[in-house]
């Protein structure tokens, strides 16, 4: 992982936040940095979840780095999307914002 942590440290506190905010999942299955994404690293995540496996995609911020400069912070351009999502327009379901408290960056 480019931000310091080993890999086991990464997995276990990604999988311990998916476990704690995502309904009904009970664990991280795999994940894997895609190319894609200038302004922020994106992952494919597998978990397992009830009713089995699902993909999701995780963007997070480059190491050392918070929301880019004239960007959104996170926070509320996840809201926006969520607002989006709530009033018809076709968007992916999103996910909670981590913090700094989780330890990923």
């Amino acid at each position: 992982m480019t931000d310091g942590l080993r890999r086991s440290d990464f997995e276990t506190r990604l999988e311990h936040v998916l476990v704690a905010s995502i309904a009904g999942c009970r664990a991280l299955k795999s994940f894997e940095r895609l190319s894609a994404g200038a302004s922020q690293e994106t992952y494919s995540v597998v978990i397992e979840a009830d009713g089995g496996e699902r993909r999701i995609a995780l963007r997070r911020s480059p190491e050392g780095h918070g929301s880019l400069e004239g960007a959104l912070p996170s926070e509320v351009e996840a809201r926006l999307l969520q607002v989006a999502r709530e009033v018809g327009v076709p968007e992916p379901e999103g996910y909670p914002v981590l913090g700094p408290e989780d330890g990923l960056g």
